[in-house]
């Protein structure tokens, strides 16, 4: 079985667009955060992986943010025509977006911007954000291009997206607890993404592209989001949260899991970090009987080549995620606290 690599996989899904787009072919890499002119806040290890930062304290005016915004030769020779890779039609730009206070601005990173890495300094009033604070990297054009230097499949328009990245989000709080184990979270408007607008019924969307999974959630559906980050363990929003995020792990294991399968070589090993740790997770409960880890990695590759595959490997997976989700557990505990148990 063959595998295209995921930079190509995003080509193949962003024909869909008008005009060239490289999805995950920009890295934005924050190296500092201060509030009022100096004071450092520590970034934990474990949230720079999963880009989702919180801050501890929200004693303070002013929130500096600094870092680096990659631009890599691939990525402008997949968004512009031969033509204009040397001197790029440019701009690139970090979207500032806090929902609560409704704060969206951009801030311009370089003109004409090249490949290579991009100094920014981003400063944020304290009055201007709740909640979260949402970076996002763009690569947009800046000049028009008809006639006979237009080329087919490429923007031509100023102000038309050419590339975007893994997002960073900035809590103003500290955290209520993690909500996944292999992903970065991110609310995103997918109104205002140049894929995701096809699809503005979608709740979520799990972008596995990358080196790492990313989960984004659609702001835009405003009374779920407004669930999902509801406080407190007790009363009907925490047991909605509990029910939503039921739904969304259920799906999002899925493909995590089928994903993870198809990675696998047939020397036995999948080729990522978080493939292998989804089956090392999952496998155990979807092949329970079977012995080591290697014996369980055996039998899916055998399954694999049945041509009845995806049945019985959805079957796996079923019973896998019940046991993980403990779905009866949560079903049980939904009825006690909503309309009880009858006599």
């Amino acid at each position: 079985m063959t595998h295209s690599s995921p930079r190509t996989s995003v080509r193949k899904r962003e024909r869909f667009l008008p005009h060239a787009f490289a999805r995950s072919g920009l890295d934005l890499r924050l190296d500092a955060m201060t509030t009022d002119g100096g004071r450092p806040v520590a970034c934990v290890e474990e949230e720079l992986d999963v880009r989702e930062l919180h801050l501890e304290d929200d004693r303070w005016n002013r929130l500096e943010l600094a870092g680096v915004v990659t631009l890599e030769a691939d990525t402008l020779a997949t968004v512009l025509p031969p033509h204009e890779r040397e001197h790029p039609p440019t701009r690139l730009m970090i979207a500032l977006d806090c929902e609560a206070t409704r704060t969206r601005r951009a801030i311009e990173i370089a003109s004409g911007a090249a490949a290579g890495s991009h100094a920014f300094r981003i400063v944020a009033s304290h009055d201007d954000l709740d909640g979260r604070l949402g970076l996002t990297p763009w690569l947009v054009r800046t000049s028009s291009e008809r006639g006979p230097h237009a080329v087919a499949g490429f923007a031509c328009e100023p102000g038309m997206r050419l590339a975007s990245g893994a997002g960073l989000g900035i809590h103003m709080h500290a955290p209520r607890g993690r909500k996944g184990d292999y992903l970065a979270i991110e609310y995103r408007s997918f109104a205002e993404d140049p894929v995701l607008k096809r699809d503005p019924s979608r709740v979520h969307y799990l972008d596995l592209d990358g080196e790492t999974p990313r989960l984004l959630i659609n702001s835009d559906h405003e009374a779920v989001t407004e669930i999902l980050d509801a406080k407190g363990q007790s009363g009907p929003k925490a047991r909605l949260r509990e029910v939503f995020f039921d739904v969304v792990s259920q799906s999002v294991w899925q493909q995590l899991f089928f994903h993870s399968i198809a990675s696998i070589q047939e020397g036995g090993d999948a080729r990522k970090p978080w493939q292998r740790g989804v089956l090392s997770e999952l496998l155990p409960l979807a092949l329970p009987g079977t012995g080591s880890h290697a014996q369980r990695v055996d039998e899916v590759l055998a399954i694999r080549r049945d041509p009845n595959a995806l049945a019985l490997l959805a079957a796996l997976c079923d019973r896998a995620l019940q046991k993980k989700l403990d779905l009866a557990a949560h079903m049980k505990r939904i009825v006690d606290e909503t309309i009880g148990r009858t006599p």
